[in-house]
């Protein structure tokens, strides 16, 4: 059960259901829903963390894919900014978000950064 009651359910599954638009290429409809989630996760006296940061990592994943960067770039910073505060230097999101940053930085053709938010990112 995830604590929160009915918000972080709704919270959760606004998130869900906007992988699936992604996936069909519904953005739109896709970044309204993951505003929602991380609305509703910002707002919660004690949020489900993992729950938040997927759901942010959610629509970093969204910009990047819309080809808007600098937001992409600027929610993975948040991503790993909570990963930071609240969870284990080895934790399994913390490998997705470098592997974001990663991206960015190749495409911004910051090739020595990309090597090294790869490298992170695997070891």
């Amino acid at each position: 059960e995830l604590g929160g009651g009915d918000a972080a359910i709704v919270a959760a599954m606004s998130s869900n259901l906007a992988v699936q638009m992604m996936g069909q290429r519904r953005y739109e409809e896709a970044e309204k829903l993951l505003l929602k989630s991380v609305a509703a996760w910002d707002a919660m006296k004690d949020p489900v963390l993992v729950a938040q940061a997927t759901a942010l990592l959610n629509l970093g994943r969204l910009y990047y894919v819309t080809g808007r960067r600098d937001e992409a770039s600027a929610t993975f910073a948040r991503v790993m900014a909570l990963l930071d505060k609240s969870f284990p230097a080895d934790h399994p999101l913390r490998a997705y978000v470098l592997q974001n940053q990663s991206q960015i930085a190749f495409d911004r053709f910051a090739l020595a950064d990309a090597e090294r938010l790869a490298r992170e990112a695997v070891a």
